[in-house]
């Protein structure tokens, strides 16, 4: 599905598998990149997106990096990071013309 392009179906599917306690990284680093990938695209990078994100982050920080997916785990975190602060100073940027807006 994640390859035919469609997210939101496979992202669903990955965070019901990762709910299970014999959830391996593999299913977990899948799980975070369909979430990078959503927050990637979406125009309006809420809160519950970036929580997701973080959750899967922290859970497999602990990777050792000799792991298969720890290069694909490095690559989407740090894609995490800069998304993140694009959007944070987007969102800085909008609320400081709001402020501006209605002080005239």
């Amino acid at each position: 599905l994640y390859k035919q392009g469609e997210i939101q179906q496979a992202l669903s599917l990955f965070e019901e598998a990762s709910r299970r306690e014999d959830a391996g990284e593999t299913v977990l680093v899948n799980t975070l990149q369909a979430l990078v990938k959503v927050f990637e695209m979406t125009d309006n990078k809420g809160e519950k997106s970036a929580v997701k994100c973080e959750y899967y982050i922290e859970k497999l920080e602990e990777m050792p990096e000799d792991s298969d997916n720890f290069q694909r785990y490095s690559v989407l975190s740090q894609r995490y990071a800069m998304l993140k602060a694009e959007a944070d100073a987007l969102a800085a940027e909008a609320e400081k013309k709001s402020k501006s807006f209605f002080k005239r």
